[in-house]
């Protein structure tokens, strides 16, 4: 296997891992350690990186071989690798980092506008590092996914439970990105994600 490979394969399994952690400790605790999410959220940013920089790299050495594709390079022609590199090696990322920040920032409104009593900065923090590992464009899954299961929980809590205590989103958020990713090949294939993809 080579070294794009295991990359590719450590930038979606190792995120999904440390999330599984991440729930397994909330279950048996009822609290999200921000430790946990802080730390996987920089691995989450790191493996991006490091793939991205390592395709750049080696899509620049193979270049500087060739004798056409070398006057592509810099200094002879900057913006179209730099363009090259960033919409095959780095676009994916930016738009799952961005996505991640967006809804971050949807959550910490949430947050802010209620004094707290709905969301805290572990449920903000959690929500970033969810919608940045399921990325473009299967977060509009994981968004139905998380409400879908966020409605049901209400729904049993009220009607059934008779709990009229606030709802917790953490293990919705969790469930929803644990369910996107392990079914993203079966998700890209519906059809609404046509017009979506990078």
């Amino acid at each position: 296997m080579n070294i794009p490979a295991i990359l590719n394969l450590l930038s979606f399994y190792l995120p999904l891992l440390w999330l599984f952690i991440i729930l397994a400790n909330y279950f048996k605790t009822h609290e999200l350690n921000f430790k946990l999410i802080k730390y996987g959220i920089f691995v989450a940013i790191a493996l991006f990186a490091i793939t991205g920089a390592y395709s750049t790299i080696a899509t620049y050495n193979a270049w500087k071989l060739d004798p056409f594709s070398r006057y592509l390079l810099p200094p002879h022609n900057p913006a179209y690798f730099y363009g090259y590199a960033y919409f095959n090696f780095w676009r994916e990322a930016v738009v799952s980092f961005l996505a991640g920040a967006v809804w971050a920032g949807f959550l910490f409104l949430v947050k802010k506008y209620s004094g707290g009593r709905i969301l805290d900065k572990n449920d903000v923090a959690l929500g970033f590092f969810t919608a940045m590992i399921v990325g473009w464009p299967k977060i509009f899954a994981y968004f139905a996914i998380a409400f879908g299961l966020l409605i049901l929980k209400g729904i049993i809590n009220a009607v059934v439970l008779k709990d009229k205590n606030n709802i917790a989103i953490a293990s919705s958020l969790a469930l929803s990105a644990l369910v996107v990713a392990g079914f993203s090949n079966f998700i890209m294939k519906l059809s609404f994600f046509d017009n979506w993809k990078l």
